[in-house]
């Protein structure tokens, strides 16, 4: 039974350890892999059993799916946030936002996941794409916009890239990379 071999391809595997049960799941029909990932994600089997489903389910997510991500948004668990934060990323799900405005909006993990994703939401621009999220009727998602701007650039993802390629073998990447932290700091010093 296929529906099996999913749930026995992720049985005692540790966390992070999905490479069968994402072979699997790929030659299966999309809606057949995705309910069984989700139904198994939504089960009482062993954490790590649950969360390599939901990662499963976040890698194949296409944009029908981003409702099912919804729904583990609110989890406790901020690592299961996180992985719903990058499946509602990966199916371009609009309706999440406010959601997403809210774990960005919380000290936490998944913030910087919710904030990828939001930008991803924003445009296909990435980061840019935010401003008009700043623009937004909605508070949250004005404070959200400019803290998951925060989180992206002040985060420890950005900066330390950035001063690495400030090093860079090549002269034109190292150069641009200088150009732009001279640029940051430059906006740092603005008193606003």
């Amino acid at each position: 039974m296929v529906a099996a071999s999913l749930a026995e391809a992720l049985a005692g595997q540790p966390l992070g350890k999905t490479r069968s049960a994402l072979v699997l799941a790929r030659k299966l029909p999309h809606r057949r892999a995705m309910t069984e990932l989700l139904a198994i994600a939504r089960s009482r089997a062993p954490r790590a059993e649950r969360i390599n489903a939901l990662t499963i389910a976040g890698r194949l997510a296409a944009p029908a799916d981003g409702r099912a991500f919804m729904r583990f948004l609110d989890s406790a668990d901020v690592h299961v946030q996180a992985i719903a934060s990058d499946g509602i990323e990966r199916a371009r799900y609009q309706p999440a936002l406010p959601r997403l405005a809210a774990i960005v909006n919380q000290d936490g993990d998944a913030a910087i996941h919710a904030a990828f994703a939001m930008a991803a939401l924003a445009s296909p621009r990435g980061v840019s794409g935010l401003v008009g999220y700043m623009h937004s009727s909605d508070p949250r998602i004005r404070e959200a916009a400019c803290r998951a701007v925060w989180l992206l650039y002040e985060g420890n993802r950005i900066a330390p890239a950035l001063e690495a390629c400030t090093r860079d073998r090549d002269k034109r990447a190292a150069a641009m990379a200088k150009r732009t932290v001279r640029t940051i700091e430059k906006r740092r010093a603005i008193k606003y």
